[in-house]
């Protein structure tokens, strides 16, 4: 049974779009190395196509890593943050905290994470990335995470959605609703969500209950409401919506 459900009042169906991995190199000692070129002006969409997928191949190893060293998944910019103060944007403690990513929902955990704490250190960066290859303070995705050939952001997913560092949330922009397993993504050379898209999907679903999204987000007795998420129940005859309570 797929684990990405969508339930209303009278149904429950199941997600049917997803991806296939692609066969992974082993994770390589950290940090891992970027691709970095500068200049793309003379590369054809076949070698950038192949450099973006080493690139993802690189953005995966490195989330894998973070993952298993410190129990976390963490946004792509995040990746190359340090313990040194003065590393400033790239100090893993900047702005107070770092918004981590609970892989028993998918989702942001509620506090920023104190990666000083010598009981649970920082242990990257996990990759570098050069200043020119990384989203700049205009991005609509995320200051600092990396750009691929295209000059387009990398995007990250949880299984719930697209995650969100700036907001520290899940939506659906991009295909949010995509995958049933956390993905890297690039938009490939069109730019826009589209069958040309280049894709890794890595991890598993969160193992609790969790509700990702309502369609409409309030409703009334009789109304019909879409909910998007996971582990509603191993048979559809025991999902329902019970207004003014809980599900």
């Amino acid at each position: 049974m797929h684990p990405k459900s969508k339930i209303n009042i009278i149904l429950l169906s199941f997600l049917l779009l997803y991806f296939t991995a692609i066969t992974l190199s082993p994770i390589q000692d950290k940090p891992i190395n970027f691709n970095n070129n500068n200049d793309f002006s003379n590369l054809n969409n076949k070698e950038k196509i192949e450099m973006a997928y080493s690139d993802l191949v690189t953005l995966e190893e490195a989330l894998t890593l973070c993952h298993e060293e410190t129990g976390w998944y963490v946004s792509l910019e995040n990746l190359d943050d340090t313990l040194n103060p003065l590393a400033g944007f790239d100090y893993i403690n900047y702005g107070g905290g770092t918004a981590v990513i609970d892989d028993n929902t998918g989702m942001f955990d509620p506090a920023l994470f104190d990666f000083t704490n010598p009981s649970h250190p920082w242990l990257g960066p996990y990759v570098i990335y050069q200043p020119s290859r990384i989203a700049g303070s205009d991005s609509d995705y995320d200051e600092g995470s990396p750009l691929d050939p295209w000059d387009k952001e990398y995007l990250f997913y949880s299984p719930l959605g697209l995650i969100e560092p700036k907001s520290r949330s899940i939506s659906l922009r991009y295909g949010g609703n995509m995958f049933d397993r956390y993905a890297v993504l690039s938009r490939g050379p069109d730019m826009v969500i589209s069958a040309d898209d280049l894709v890794i999907t890595f991890g598993i679903p969160p193992e609790s209950l969790v509700i990702s999204f309502l369609n409409p987000n309030f409703g009334y007795p009789g109304d019909e409401i879409e909910i998007w998420g996971y582990n509603f129940g191993d048979e559809q005859s025991t999902s329902k919506v019970l207004f003014k309570s809980s599900i």
